[in-house]
């Protein structure tokens, strides 16, 4: 279908959302997005939602997708615009509260979606590979937005770089990035000598219920993604991450401040940028600031660059049209200055990386 011209904010952020992340990786989804986006009464709902949250993915996942009162939906890999449209009416069709917002403090308990795509954690190998030629102390490796974790747990996992395999041969979770030859990628594994994660809500993998809700994200196409993630589950399981409850502005500095002598901080986040208001972005972006002018610090993102150049972040200077991809950024505070550059051209997902 040709969608017409979005109307607002929230109609326009469905459309980019269909165009440039569902299309040509899950059609069911990227249909949902669209027909949404023409339709001014899910919009209206979905103009309900918290600051930050007003995506279609609320409306809701298209895989097997958990929704108050224990009512399931399941989408059929036919469904059309239309049947999405009344399906969706049918759910949130229930006075006087809609199912949207209950499904927000009641299924994904702190009224933010959790996901956790694996993939990334390929990013945070290519940039630690990069940071660790020019510094070879151990990372203190702290995830701002890390859900449930799985990211903390990047050396157990083997990542398929085009013809390259690095990481650990055994593990149950691979990794595929489809890579421009001109990102070079080193053999080794960097290691880390400690890792945690901070997050407003973590998810809790020893809960059945939490588990099946990161799952209900995976589009239903992705059957790989599905198998993955369930795989660096039973990971987690096994060598659970540390994750800390509570927002980066509160832990972020004790974190930094406690890192052992020697050991270099490396703060990472992936699509965090997106859930945080021009305060909150602000605030963050000044924290590290100041710790890299005081102290060793490395910054990685995996991020829109139009959000990363916000408040005081980094402006990396891109066209507008850049802002429907993510960029995978690298900084650090050699002489107490901020020196930033761009590693690699990345998809939302970390399925491909180009050179830019």
């Amino acid at each position: 279908m040709v969608p017409s011209p979005p109307s607002t904010p929230v109609a326009r952020a469905c459309t980019a959302f269909a165009l440039t992340q569902c299309h040509g990786y899950s059609p069911l989804y990227e249909t949902i997005a669209l027909a949404i986006a023409e339709d001014d009464d899910l919009l209206a709902l979905l103009s309900t939602a918290p600051p930050n949250e007003a995506r279609p993915t609320l409306l809701p996942p298209p895989s097997t997708t958990c929704c108050s009162e224990g009512s399931i939906i399941r989408w059929p890999s036919s469904t059309t615009a239309s049947g999405a449209v009344d399906q969706i009416h049918r759910t949130h069709r229930r006075p006087p509260v809609p199912i949207l917002l209950s499904r927000l403090s009641t299924v994904f308990g702190s009224g933010h979606t959790q996901t956790n795509d694996v993939r990334r954690s390929a990013a945070l190998v290519v940039a630690l590979q990069q940071l660790t030629l020019s510094d070879d102390r151990p990372v203190r490796l702290v995830e701002l937005g890390s859900s449930a974790g799985l990211n903390l747990l990047y050396e157990r996992y083997r990542y398929r770089f085009g013809a390259l395999q690095v990481g650990d041969p055994s593990s149950g979770v691979e990794v595929p990035v489809s890579m421009d030859d001109r990102i070079k990628v080193e053999e080794r594994l960097p290691p880390s000598a400690s890792a945690t994660g901070i997050d407003v809500a973590p998810v809790d993998l020893a809960d059945d219920d939490e588990v099946r809700r990161i799952r209900s994200f995976v589009w239903p196409e992705l059957t790989d993604d599905a198998d993955r993630l369930m795989a660096a589950v039973d990971i987690a399981r096994r060598w659970p991450p540390l994750v800390l409850e509570g927002g980066a502005h509160d832990l972020l500095p004790s974190l930094l401040e406690d890192s052992p002598a020697g050991s270099l901080p490396v703060v990472f986040h992936s699509t965090l940028l997106t859930y945080l208001d021009r305060d909150e972005r602000t605030d963050l972006f000044a924290t590290l600031d100041r710790f890299g002018h005081e102290r060793p610090l490395a910054w990685i993102a995996l991020e829109s660059p139009g959000l990363l150049a916000q408040s005081g972040g980094i402006d990396l200077g891109l066209p507008e049209a850049a802002n429907s991809r993510f960029v995978l950024t690298l900084a650090t505070w050699p002489g107490r200055e901020r020196r930033a550059s761009v590693l690699a051209l990345v998809d939302a997902y970390g399925r491909w990386m180009q050179a830019l």
